[in-house]
């Protein structure tokens, strides 16, 4: 009876054996997914990243040229002003002149 509940006791260790391999098994086997899955994610956010920064670099590129071109339009607003200015004192001087 003895011999008999030993050999139960043997199979029930080697049943839990082979489960606990298994277990480890499948942990490893989750463990290694878990990192070619954060891998895929990693490479993807880097991809969006590189992106977000070009387009970003784009933008910047955009606004330092409309910047110049205001800067540029303004200049030309400055230089007709003063142009309109010397063209409206000429006018009044030939007027004055005429009148007298």
């Amino acid at each position: 009876k003895t011999e008999l509940h030993c050999l139960e006791l043997e199979d029930e260790v080697h049943e839990m054996h082979e489960k606990l391999i298994k277990t480890e098994s499948d942990f490893f086997e989750l463990k290694h997914e878990k990192r070619v899955q954060d891998s895929k994610n990693e490479a993807k956010l880097r991809a969006k990243l590189r992106a977000l920064e070009k387009a970003n670099e784009e933008a910047k590129k955009q606004l330092c040229e409309r910047t110049a071109k205001i800067e540029n339009l303004t200049q030309d607003m400055e230089k007709l002003e003063r142009t309109n200015e010397e063209a409206k004192k000429q006018l009044q001087d030939r007027e004055s002149k005429t009148d007298t």
